[in-house]
């Protein structure tokens, strides 16, 4: 009888607990969360990724205390477009930053909400720590934060077309000052803190690594020159150099005993063409849609990830925010991303999610390059992860493109013209999100100063008052109907087009593109 009193007590105590458990969710551990943004940084460059050539061990290091995405698609490539949908968890037709300059639609949009608001909300002291001028307030990326150190500079105009005067320390700066940076600011933070550091070496060559550093790898550098290209070889020696800097970072968490509680994401905005993408697709810089330039890095480490996973889901920047978010039990972010949560490696085969990226080349003052790609002035692209298409609504169907990337990873096989079949499926899923934009953007405009900074920084621009020249029909709104100027690729229903209508099939290239810059 003794046990049985003795007993009772604790199974009542037992089931009381079990009760009040199922009754209230423990509030979330408020940790502090870091983003780190890499600018123009292939997934394939980074050993973690693959790359044996590569020495990156404290990228490796993240990917091995947490979650490797190993087929993440940025949303854009360019900067500031692909930088607002990992600050947001919307695509850039939601969020309204579309190009890097022009009359309007360079900025986001003041109603958007970013996760830094988010966090701020909740009572985390948000900052950022910025290495270059596209991610500036100029372009509306400051929402949210309490400490926004971004890059604003000062130009004189030059004589010379294409260039102009400026001080490099105002408007970028190297992975090693936003290091010191980024350690002030969390000695002076106040806990819990988000805190957004983007990094960009590898963009630009200016930007080159110490004599020291370069000193040591002097002998990489010969034997790269010699493999591919100045240019290739000097953008993967920026790569290993921005990882010592990430690893005086995590070094500097570790000794301020924050490390092994932080939630740290990392992901790059976009890619770059190199020597590679030269010879497979006449570009080596971004700006376009090619794996080269959409496939990127995205890892995720902290407490309670599962550590060491390769999770092998198509997914893209689009989702980091509502991710990270979760993961801070917060609400999340209301837009195309998702959670990614339950992290667990998925077989490649898995096309349940898609991808969408896009470039509004046309109406963007720093995209000259398409008076010689004029293919590049609009493009929309989905991805299922096996196959893809690029779509062109200015141009006539045969010169947009389908790939099969499980078996052509290298995207050197269009098949537009043989699988009608994907390409209605991929183009559906396109048609629905209705991304089109029909009229150069408008507004006040970036001014001159601001294209000239971003010309000094690695981005081709127009000069200033130049215009697009219209020479094609602009693709139609989907519900357009057929009577209008054009065809539709696909099966109607009644007499309207499930997908945006193409222009006339007499395109012919106008006569005043300069020829191929040599």
């Amino acid at each position: 009888m003794r046990s049985t009193i003795i007993v009772l007590p604790i199974l009542i105590a037992s089931l009381l607990a079990f009760t009040l458990s199922t009754c209230s969710e423990p509030a979330p551990v408020r940790r502090n969360v870091l983003l780190i943004t890499l600018d123009t940084i292939r997934a394939d460059y980074l050993s973690c990724y693959g790359e044996q050539n590569a020495q990156t061990p404290h990228l490796d290091s993240l990917a091995e205390a947490g979650v490797l995405f190993s087929r993440a698609q940025s949303s854009s490539a360019v900067t500031p477009v692909s930088h607002a949908t990992i600050l947001t968890g919307r695509l850039p037709y939601e969020h309204g930053l579309r190009v890097i300059a022009g009359g309007g639609g360079f900025q986001l949009e003041k109603e958007q909400r970013s996760m830094a608001s988010i966090f701020k909300e909740a009572g985390y002291q948000t900052a950022a720590i910025q290495s270059a001028f596209p991610v500036s307030r100029t372009f509306g990326l400051e929402q949210g934060f309490d400490v926004f150190q971004d890059m604003d500079g000062s130009f004189l105009k030059s004589n010379l077309a294409y260039t102009a005067a400026w001080d490099m320390g105002d408007l970028q700066r190297r992975s090693d000052t936003t290091t010191d940076m980024a350690l002030e600011f969390i000695d002076s933070a106040e806990e819990p803190f988000f805190l957004w550091i983007h990094y960009w070496d590898p963009h630009d060559g200016a930007l080159i690594p110490p004599k020291e550093f370069m000193d040591q790898n002097s002998e990489k550098l010969k034997r790269g020159t010699a493999a591919t290209d100045k240019r290739t070889a000097m953008y993967a020696l920026e790569v290993e150099y921005q990882d010592t800097q990430i690893g005086r970072l995590l070094d500097g968490l570790r000794d301020r005993n924050l490390m092994d509680d932080a939630l740290i994401a990392t992901v790059s905005d976009h890619g770059e063409g190199l020597r590679d993408g030269l010879l497979d697709h006449d570009w080596q810089h971004h700006g376009i849609t090619y794996q080269e330039q959409l496939h990127v890095p995205m890892i995720i480490s902290g407490p309670n990830l599962p550590k060491g996973t390769i999770d092998n889901r198509l997914v893209s920047s689009v989702d980091l925010a509502p991710t990270l978010l979760e993961l801070a039990g917060l609400p999340t972010t209301q837009g195309a991303g998702k959670s990614l949560l339950p992290f667990a490696p998925r077989p490649d085969s898995d096309s349940l999610r898609w991808a969408y990226s896009d470039q509004i080349n046309a109406f963007d003052w720093n995209a000259g390059f398409i008076h010689w790609v004029p293919k590049a002035s609009f493009l929309h692209v989905v991805t299922d992860g096996d196959w893809k298409l690029i779509y062109r609504p200015h141009m006539p169907f045969s010169e947009s493109e389908i790939f099969h990337l499980a078996e052509d990873p290298a995207e050197a096989s269009n098949l537009i013209a043989d699988e009608p079949k994907q390409f209605r499926r991929l183009a559906e899923n396109l048609a629905a999100r209705n991304p089109w934009v029909f009229q150069a953007f408008e507004g006040e405009g970036m001014g001159d100063s601001g294209r000239e900074a971003l010309a000094n920084i690695g981005y081709a621009h127009l000069e200033s008052g130049d215009k697009v020249n219209w020479w094609w029909e602009c693709a139609l709104h989907p519900n357009d109907k057929l009577e209008s100027r054009g065809r539709c690729p696909i099966e109607t229903v009644g007499n309207t087009c499930s997908f945006p209508l193409l222009p006339r099939t007499d395109w012919t290239l106008p006569s005043k593109i300069p020829p191929k810059v040599k």
